[in-house]
């Protein structure tokens, strides 16, 4: 939880948040545990229990895992107001990873001079560190300085050859930025490194598409098979690059009703090229953002 990271807990047969043993052990950040339901895993069903686990919880965008509780949000925006308010530390008195995890936190605050600040002091200690090149890419596209972002990811993957989200966010900053056709060559290995992210099958068909090419219907059933039920917003792309454009304003309607719905993304996403023009794009995801 220091962390920041994502738990699920899971509880092994005859494990019980209500037992006075676990709540004695579980204590500081680990009394939070007792609050929250566990996946119940038998010893007889593990590896199914595991199936459901990355299905259910961890084969989703971060968007769409469940917002925190009332508590736990002022404790975050507590941590932001201080780290927003604290004084600029010296090289030698954090480590790479709290370099990095100050960074994230001032990113996620918009205060992106003292991220790109923090994210190249972690990455002076740990040259290695893949991850903050990734994020630092993210916050450079961002700010448009995609020049600048690419070279990021791209770092990124040359440190981390498997991290699939910095495959990902390169080419997404290329389709932004009218690289389509140098998007692919990237997708194909994020393909190779992650078979089961829908996300690189879907970028090459919606490429396909884009360019006037055939659009590879295998590309597209396994995109199909592997995005959540209920992840509207990328169903919404799906059925936009199949044509089936009824479904996809339908899918469309359902993610704008989350709270996490990104609507000026939704007016840029290439993905939707062939519903943008229709009036009932701008009724779902409102009108378009202002050019600054």
């Amino acid at each position: 939880m220091d962390t920041k990271r994502n738990i699920v807990p899971l509880m092994l047969e005859n494990f019980d948040f209500g037992s006075p043993l676990v709540t004695q052990a579980l204590t500081g950040n680990l009394s939070t545990l007792n609050e929250y339901n566990g996946l119940r895993v038998y010893s007889d069903y593990f590896f199914e229990a595991m199936d459901k686990l990355r299905q259910r919880y961890l084969n989703v965008e971060v968007s769409n895992i469940a917002t925190l509780n009332i508590e736990a949000k002022g404790i975050t925006e507590v941590q932001k107001t201080a780290a927003n308010e604290a004084p600029q530390v010296e090289i030698e008195e954090l480590t790479a990873q709290e370099w990095f995890e100050r960074g994230y936190v001032f990113q996620q605050d918009k205060n992106f001079d003292e991220a790109i600040r923090c994210y190249h002091k972690a990455l002076q200690l740990r040259p290695d560190l893949s991850a903050a090149d990734n994020n630092l890419g993210v916050l450079l596209s961002t700010l448009g300085r995609f020049t600048e972002a690419e070279e990021a990811f791209r770092q990124a993957i040359a440190k981390g050859p498997n991290l699939a989200q910095a495959y990902n966010n390169l080419t997404v900053m290329l389709r932004q930025i009218g690289h389509e056709a140098d998007a692919i060559p990237i997708l194909e290995k994020f393909m190779a490194v992650a078979p089961d992210n829908f996300h690189s099958y879907l970028g090459i068909a919606s490429i396909q598409k884009r360019l006037g090419k055939p659009v590879s219907e295998d590309y597209l059933k396994k995109a199909r098979a592997l995005i959540a039920p209920e992840d509207w917003y990328n169903l919404a792309c799906l059925e936009s690059i199949c044509g089936n454009l009824d479904t996809a304003f339908e899918c469309l309607k359902k993610a704008a009703q989350k709270e996490e719905f990104d609507r000026p993304w939704a007016w840029q996403d290439p993905d939707f090229t062939w519903l943008r023009d229709e009036p009932r794009f701008a009724e779902i995801v409102g009108p378009p953002p202002k050019r600054e």
